[in-house]
């Protein structure tokens, strides 16, 4: 029970605060610069670019909210797994030999959390509306 709870409030917090920092600190514009120089300028779109960005800030910081309560616990793992996707496929782009620590705990966890069985998750909003 304890050890579930923690794999689920670890990697909420994890996304929650990536997608605090990337919206409320750095900032959205400057994220989709860097991540538009990373990839070559003018390869992408930077109307696709600035979009992917904004939509991954935003789920990482909802869906990082979510888990770290433990409400809706499914929707908000589709959500973290298409983003690690996608985050996967852009650093993979803009460089193919990349540091992993970006998302292999994240994944991890992810992973986790989605195998183990949801009565294990005692201590989360959605057990407690059960």
């Amino acid at each position: 029970m304890v050890a579930t709870m923690t794999a689920r409030v670890i990697l909420g917090l994890l996304f929650l605060f990536q997608g605090y920092d990337k919206i409320f600190r750095v900032g959205i514009g400057q994220v989709s610069n860097a991540v538009n120089t990373g990839i070559g300028n003018g390869f992408l779109s930077p109307k696709l670019v600035n979009t992917t960005v904004f939509l991954s800030s935003w789920i990482e910081l909802i869906a990082g909210v979510m888990m770290l309560i433990g409400i809706l616990k499914t929707i908000a793992s589709v959500a973290l797994c298409l983003n690690l996707i996608v985050v996967t496929i852009g650093f993979s782009w803009s460089k193919p030999i990349w540091d992993e620590m970006h998302v292999f705990v994240r994944l991890s966890l992810l992973l986790l959390v989605m195998m183990l069985p949801s009565q294990w998750d005692q201590l989360s909003l959605d057990y407690l509306i059960k």
